[in-house]
């Protein structure tokens, strides 16, 4: 089984079980196989590849102060708007990247002055929005912004503008309140006139917040199979550690305290026990910009018929 203890940051694993291991258990890490020995033969493993078994990525429904749900309740990034923008840096850096509610992936633009927008399928009202920094560089964080609304794309009026802006630390989430709540639009402006210095723009979240009656109750962690981290100082991103598949699971806190989720990853494998059997794994986190890195604290439970 999978218990999280820690806050987790949309981090990302793949895992490989050798002979016992019935589920594995990880609190918010990367975890990959290690070698097996050359006299042991493997009974069973997985690197979530498709020709793998395939894992059940189910709850157990007892979540403690955590959720899946990785938007701010009131959000209206679950909605899933189009996003676009001025100019963006693909593969890995490109608009889309405002929208996922993972402060570890991240928009870039190699200009100084940019704008990004949201298109929504039907109108929708906001009462705030939130900017979340990248996770380097502060010269590239913005300064000086406005934040536009239209129903055609074409004529736009201004919410907000900001000057003179800044973000004490990285994938620093700040919340920027508008005066009243805003009519229904489709169309949605983020308008950067001015960075830190430099000539790039970085943002690692865009986020419109319609209520903040809205609350979060507690849920199993968000769990699928992807393409590997998006993010990682010592690794290639976009794959597995061992192959081009990996397991992403995500979730946060709701409070201060103790938050917990168990997820069942493998179960009912009939896998003898001997002497020699053992589980192989490595742990390999993806950074989430956070100082504590909260993703590499992890546990690994196995359970026995």
């Amino acid at each position: 089984m999978v218990s999280t203890r820690e806050k987790s940051a949309s981090p990302t694993l793949a895992r490989r079980a050798g002979g016992v291991a019935i589920v594995a258990a990880v609190a918010a890490a990367f975890l990959v196989p290690l070698p097996a020995t050359a006299a042991s033969a493997t009974e069973f493993s997985s690197s979530f590849e498709a020709d793998d078994t395939a894992p059940l990525l189910t709850g157990t429904g007892a979540a403690v102060n955590v959720t899946g749900d990785r938007f701010t309740p009131g959000s209206l990034l679950p909605l899933a708007p189009t996003a676009t923008a001025s100019s963006d840096n693909p593969p890995n850096e490109t608009v889309e990247k405002l929208a996922d509610g993972n402060a570890g992936s991240k928009w870039l633009t190699f200009t100084s002055t940019a704008w990004v927008q949201y298109e929504f399928t039907e109108p929708q009202s906001i009462t705030r929005y939130t900017l979340t920094s990248g996770g380097d560089a502060p010269q590239r964080d913005p300064r000086d912004f406005t934040l536009q609304a239209s129903n055609d794309a074409t004529g736009w009026t201004t919410l907000d503008t900001r000057t003179g802006e800044s973000f004490d630390e990285r994938a620093q989430e700040r919340s920027f309140e508008l005066e009243a709540p805003s009519d229904a639009y489709l169309y949605y402006r983020l308008d950067i006139t001015a960075n830190q210095s430099g000539g790039l723009i970085q943002l690692a979240d865009w986020d419109l917040i319609e209520t903040d009656d809205a609350t979060a109750e507690p849920s199993d962690l968000s769990l699928s199979v992807d393409s590997g981290p998006s993010s990682s100082h010592t690794a290639k991103t976009g794959v597995g550690f061992t192959g081009t598949e990996a397991l992403n699971y995500s979730g946060r806190h709701l409070d201060a305290g103790p938050a917990s989720s168990t997820s069942i990853l493998y179960d009912e494998l009939d896998i003898a026990v001997a002497d020699d059997t053992a589980l192989s794994y490595l742990v390999f986190p993806q950074l989430d910009g956070e100082q504590t890195y909260a993703s590499t604290f992890v546990a690994v439970d196995l359970t026995f018929d």
